[in-house]
């Protein structure tokens, strides 16, 4: 059960990840934005392991997975509320989609 959440979790982030880069294009440009896919998952798993460890370490084996699990609350509500978008629609809706 737990591999098939992740999968299902990873899954969403990725389409996620790649709708939000490809609105970046529009306004960045293509280098500019294919730089910063290329360094994000690199350096996300860098800062991810170092800050799981410290966290492990300081406050034990479930802390970290608390504050993913807060953070990606967090992430969630704003999606919901459009807080991410520069107008106040949801980021499924921002290119224009009917309500």
């Amino acid at each position: 059960m737990g591999a098939v959440l992740l999968g299902l979790g990873l899954g969403v982030q990725h389409l996620t990840s790649v709708n939000r880069f490809a609105a970046l294009t529009a306004e960045l440009g293509r280098g500019r934005v294919g730089g910063l896919f290329s360094l994000s998952g690199p350096a996300g798993s860098l800062i991810g392991a170092v800050a799981g460890g410290s966290l492990e370490q300081r406050f034990g084996l479930l802390s970290g997975f608390r504050v993913l699990a807060a953070l990606y609350a967090v992430l969630m509500v704003w999606h919901a509320r459009g807080v991410l978008t520069e107008d106040d629609q949801p980021v499924a809706l921002a290119g224009g989609e009917p309500e």
